[in-house]
């Protein structure tokens, strides 16, 4: 919403400066916490790399990285998945897209598979949204994206800040 208003430096600065000590005291870990400090763990880590604290960035970067090193053991608390799998694939490679993609396949659990879905749109790259677009509205058998989840893909990519705007929604004829 701010994304084009004069003042979205000055507002990102402000909840950057208003997120950074709480995200410094409380971190990415959730051992112990109780229910109320699991959710404002959530919302702050979620405040922290959207608006660009370097060590969430980083921090998500790492326990992505992790996972990808060692795919049968997910280290990434379930409160902040979204998160760090968003932050992950928006500041990561190809690889680490293409590592979501092959878990998006593979998984079973509805709800993982929505979220490394939503978590596909987050890359910044217009290209790789646009193969991601084409992948979702292939009809083929050996289509990448479930036929079913087109639709969303569609509203995932829509949904993201960075994307709002994007072309590549040419792609997608009625």
């Amino acid at each position: 919403m701010l994304a084009r208003h004069p003042l979205n430096g000055s507002f990102r600065k402000f909840v950057r400066n208003k997120t950074a000590d709480t995200f410094k005291e409380l971190t990415m870990n959730n051992t112990g916490a109780t229910q109320l400090e699991s959710y404002l763990r959530s919302t702050i880590t979620d405040f922290a790399c959207k608006y660009g604290i370097q060590e969430c960035i980083d921090e998500a970067k790492r326990l992505f990285r992790q996972w990808r090193d060692n795919p049968d053991h997910n280290p990434v608390d379930p409160d902040i998945k979204s998160t760090v799998y968003c932050t992950a694939l928006a500041e990561g490679t190809l690889d680490d897209w293409e590592f979501a993609l092959t878990r998006y396949r593979i998984e079973n659990l509805a709800s993982e598979k929505s979220l490394l879905l939503a978590a596909l749109a987050c890359s910044r790259e217009s290209w790789v949204l646009s193969r991601y677009l084409l992948k979702a509205i292939d009809q083929s058998n050996l289509a990448d994206i479930r036929r079913q989840d087109a639709v969303s893909v569609i509203l995932y990519i829509s949904n993201t800040e960075h994307h709002r705007q994007f072309a590549g929604l040419g792609h997608v004829q009625g």
